[in-house]
């Protein structure tokens, strides 16, 4: 009896295979501790394989499949694991199981055509989640360092073919009909809510109650830090000594800009990669086999502008910068007066929103006094314009001249990505702001808070305003 012809006992099983740096472990950890919550859904999440000291991803198959790593805390090998995970997912009495790791994206054909076989009972199918080649790799070098791998970048760049196109084809054969659930992390709703979408792509009708605010997980350090990380070990440093000091590393609260750069990927690595991978995001949808599998939308990269480390010294020469963005003093603003290339005021609109200060009751004036905290985002759709700024205009004629702030997008806004999904993403995801103002300077009495952007011929604003009134000091 072939694959296609048996008889399906037991739940749907979908087997998610990241790939790596896809919100994996966001995801992973979410299924392994609302694992009882998900059961009763009607989704279960096997335990056979999983690795709650990574997260509770089911590292430990693919790792015995493969051979190249023992499943030690299971101390069982190849035939016993597989046969046990079949056993459970049999007997657990829910519609639909998951089984999730990144190390599955590795499997060579003949594993997969194995793992097909083993667990046609339960036509199985492949969920698959792609992302820029160039962001993968480089985020995915710096966990490799963290984990103690001593390469260069250029080394492990070098061991490395990212093809998704055939790694979406040899996952189509795991389900007997050719079935997958095919999305893209560079898709902002789906970077927004890993966790929501692939649950949805699998189940759209579960219903279970979500935490909200839940941290993303494994988010990644600065390349300064991961370089130094590696001149530690190049000198000798005891791999405990390390561990520890890349621990204190990851609890400083850096902002996201100082994670994302400067960056091991250069402009040249990062063109080649985004022509490789907008090839294989055509040919995807162009396969008749491949494309009716799509979910959300399939991104290309847009061209940018990369600030490269440049190596160790480019290494040291970060840090007061990583340094600077943990202790940032308030600004004081600038009267527009002394700005002439601010231009005027123009008609036009773009995306934006204080979420800080917040108004009063019924609309009045939001307070403050020698400190004014502003937070939200902003975004400029083009490309003409300066980076944001935050407008204070005098109300009662207390003040001569309009005062500028300038703001800095370090914060990354999932929640502006997925409410915006016509807009690049690099444009909303990095939109957040969060800076303190220093009103000292400025007069007493109310003051209206605009956002805009300059451009060369004016300034052009977001709807959103805010009326401020500075009392005493």
């Amino acid at each position: 009896m072939t694959a296609v012809d048996r008889p399906v006992r037991g739940p749907r099983l979908f087997v998610h295979i990241g790939v790596a740096k896809t919100g994996t472990t966001s995801l992973q950890s979410f299924l392994i501790r609302h694992r009882d919550d998900l059961a009763a859904a009607g989704l279960y999440v096997p335990l056979t394989g999983s690795h709650a000291e990574f997260g509770g991803g089911h590292h430990g198959l693919p790792w015995v499949i493969n051979g190249r790593f023992p499943d030690r805390r299971q101390a069982i090998g190849r035939e016993e694991m597989l046969e046990r995970l079949v056993e459970e997912i049999a007997g657990c009495g829910a519609e639909r199981a998951i089984l999730s790791s990144e190390e599955f994206s590795s499997l060579p054909d003949e594993a997969v055509a194995d793992l097909a076989e083993r667990l046609a009972p339960f036509d199985p199918v492949a969920v698959v989640v792609m992302r820029r080649t160039g962001d993968a790799l480089e985020t995915l070098y710096r966990t490799h360092i963290v984990a103690g791998f001593e390469v260069t970048f250029d080394e492990f760049l070098a061991s490395r073919d990212v093809d998704y196109l055939q790694i979406a084809r040899r996952w189509s054969h795991l389900s007997p009909h050719g079935e997958l659930r095919i999305g893209s992390y560079d898709d902002p709703p789906v970077r927004a809510d890993i966790v929501g979408s692939v649950l949805h792509w699998i189940a759209p009708e579960l219903t279970i109650d979500r935490p909200a605010g839940e941290p993303r997980l494994n988010a990644g350090l600065p390349a300064p830090i991961i370089e130094l990380a590696r001149a530690l070990r190049r000198e000798g440093a005891p791999p405990d000594i390390v561990r520890h000091w890349l621990a204190r590393c990851a609890a400083m609260p850096i902002n996201r800009s100082g994670i994302d750069e400067p960056t091991f990927l250069t402009a040249e690595h990062d063109a080649a990669l985004d022509a490789a991978y907008v090839r294989q995001l055509d040919a995807i949808e162009s396969d008749p086999a491949l494309a009716p599998h799509v979910r959300g939308r399939l991104p290309r990269p847009v061209a940018r502008q990369l600030r490269s480390m440049g190596g160790l010294v480019g290494a040291i020469l970060q840090i007061p910068e990583l340094v600077s963005d943990l202790v940032s003093p308030p600004q004081s603003p600038i009267p527009r007066r002394l700005m002439p290339n601010l231009g005027p005021d123009l008609p036009h609109r773009v995306p934006g929103h204080f979420d800080s200060p917040t108004p009063g009751a019924q609309g009045a004036p939001a307070q403050a006094a020698r400190q004014l905290d502003l937070a939200g985002w902003a975004i400029y759709p083009g490309r003409l314009a300066a980076g944001p700024v935050a407008i204070l205009q005098p109300v009662d004629g207390t003040a001569a001249s309009d005062m500028v702030v300038r703001l800095r997008r370090t914060e990354t806004r999932s929640d502006v990505a997925a409410a915006h999904p016509h807009l690049p993403a690099a444009a909303t995801m990095q939109s957040g702001f969060r800076v303190a103002v220093d009103t000292g300077g400025m007069a007493r009495g109310r003051w209206q808070l605009r956002l805009g952007f300059p451009r060369p011929d004016g300034i052009v604003y977001a709807d959103h305003r805010i009326m401020i009134e500075l009392g005493s000091q």
